[in-house]
């Protein structure tokens, strides 16, 4: 049963990573990955909170100041608890010298550590449903960036 699952997620990732790639999602998946990584990416996310925490009345005070802990207990369930428990390999890796996922496309350098759940689509969607609970009219937005930000996992 578990090598029939395997299979099945590898063909499915060697179609979303392989087969759906194209032009516009070898630039706009990246962007999506290192979001919180990059200088932009920083202010973006500064300039939203800082808005959030000043303009946003005291529910913006509220939830600006609630989405520090969500983050940081997101996270860490998910790279300290969950990845160390699963201990998934990433399909970039090699085991004994040999590829786990033959020609893969990486458009970003393989990351060390465990696979599975990405940290960063685990945080994309507790924000996005911590939001969600706040500021109904955006749960398509935000869910929507949160669905981009795991897609590009695989693609990447």
């Amino acid at each position: 049963m578990v090598d029939f699952l395997y299979s099945i997620d590898l063909s499915i990732f060697t179609f979303i990573n392989s087969s759906l790639a194209n032009p516009v999602s070898d630039v706009v998946f990246p962007f999506f990955t290192h979001l919180t990584e990059t200088w932009y990416g920083i202010t973006i996310l500064s300039v939203a909170w800082l808005a959030l925490f000043f303009k946003g009345g005291k529910q913006g005070k509220a939830v600006a100041l609630l989405i520090i802990p969500l983050v940081t207990l997101s996270d860490q369930m998910s790279s300290t608890l969950v990845k160390k428990f699963v201990m998934r390999p990433r399909p970039c890796h090699d085991i004994d010298g040999v590829a786990i996922v033959q020609h893969i496309r990486l458009l970003v350098p393989c990351g060390s550590g465990y696979s599975f759940p990405s940290s960063h689509a685990t945080n994309a969607f507790a924000i996005a449903t911590f939001f969600a609970y706040y500021f109904r009219h955006a749960r398509a937005a935000l869910f929507t960036t949160a669905s981009l930000v795991a897609l590009s996992r695989v693609v990447v």
